[in-house]
């Protein structure tokens, strides 16, 4: 009676009306007021079922990081995240105080894996619940530290870690404020042709790397798939304009390919391992004179190329040729799937894609 009579009040005349009816019906009488205080969120929308998780779990988050000038920090488009709320850092960020900026691609809600962008998302209104509902989700609870690697194209890598402090969600576009134990070379945002940064959480991925072997040595253990691994490694190369004139005999594309690097990996769950082949582009472009203005915007992206082929010896990815904007930096298993997924860098950061039974691609 309470309850609904409360309920009724507020839906047509607001709070303030409800709890004064409820003062004065039930005055001396016991009133639960802070049950009915829940119901009137759930009228206005301002608490759902999804906004008070009642689990928590380890933080899984994969994304892309830069730099952003300390000038750009403005706190007040950021939900403060940090469960010390006396953190100096996030609340009067200095000057010369080196932030990132992570653009989040995917995480683990508890359940299943989200991927951007992120627009079904039911965020609770106020930001107090907000705070809460967004450090759950998230897992930051937790763990709220991500490791932050960049792999320049000389193929250094820098790493560092970094704390969570803020997050923002804009039209399904979520972003998290971290600041770094120690600065690592990676591009300012907004910046172009530079490289950014992976950010992940510890327990997001686990890298798949198997002992590598070569076109020769897989020839000499299986002669017919090694023969016919090289003629669609040629192919994909004639394809891209890396080589020029006719289709040679396998002996000479032993010669020229045979000492490539490959790695054997079940990547589309069949049992049979496909072939993942990884080649620098000094490889490549030796396989045939090109001219020097071409060769310098080679020299642009000089990360290697990779290219998968299948059990029966079709192309199911490539970055080679005009795919040149992407590269594929590694395979790793995804906390709690079943297949191996590709970590593939572009320009608007890093995405990762996993084979599709039904479709027959990654994606």
């Amino acid at each position: 009676m309470q309850a609904w009579g409360a309920l009724i009040l507020a839906s047509q005349y607001g709070d303030a009306r409800a709890y004064s009816w409820l003062k004065e019906q039930f005055k001396g009488k016991p009133v639960n007021f802070p049950e009915i205080q829940v119901l009137l969120k759930h009228l206005k929308g301002e608490v759902t079922t999804q906004s008070l998780p009642t689990t928590t779990h380890t933080s899984k988050i994969i994304g892309s990081a830069q730099t952003i000038e300390s000038k750009q920090v403005n706190l007040n488009d950021w939900l403060q995240i940090g469960t010390d709320n006396s953190d100096n850092s996030t609340n009067n960020p200095s000057n010369n105080q080196r932030w990132y900026q992570v653009k989040v691609s995917t995480f683990h809600d508890g359940k299943n894996w989200l991927k951007a962008p992120f627009t079904t998302l039911n965020l609770p209104k106020t930001p107090p619940e907000k705070q809460k509902y967004l450090r759950s989700i998230l897992g930051l609870d937790n763990d709220a530290t991500l490791q932050i690697a960049v792999w320049h194209t000389n193929s250094e890598q820098q790493s560092t870690t970094a704390t969570v402090k803020a997050v923002q969600l804009t039209n399904g576009t979520l972003r998290l404020l971290v600041l770094p134990n120690n600065s690592v070379n990676i591009s300012t945002s907004g910046e172009k042709n530079q490289p950014q940064a992976l950010a992940t959480t510890t327990s997001a991925l686990e890298w798949i790397q198997p002992s590598p072997t070569t076109l020769e040595q897989l020839q000499s253990i299986d002669s017919q798939r090694g023969n016919a691994v090289l003629k669609a490694v040629w192919r994909a190369l004639q394809t891209t304009n890396s080589v020029k004139g006719n289709f040679p005999n396998v002996q000479t594309i032993q010669q020229k390919l045979g000492h490539w690097p490959i790695q054997e990996i079940d990547i589309n769950g069949n049992g049979k391992p496909e072939i993942v082949l990884t080649a620098s582009n000094e490889a490549i472009t030796s396989l045939a004179p090109v001219a020097k203005q071409t060769q310098n915007k080679i020299n642009l992206n000089s990360r290697p190329r990779t290219l998968i082929l299948s059990d029966n010896n079709s192309i199911i990815y490539t970055d080679f040729g005009q795919n040149y904007h992407k590269s594929l930096i590694a395979i790793a298993n995804l906390s709690q799937t079943n297949l191996p997924s590709l970590l593939i860098s572009d320009s608007n950061g890093y995405t990762l894609k996993r084979w599709s039974q039904k479709n027959q691609r990654f994606e």
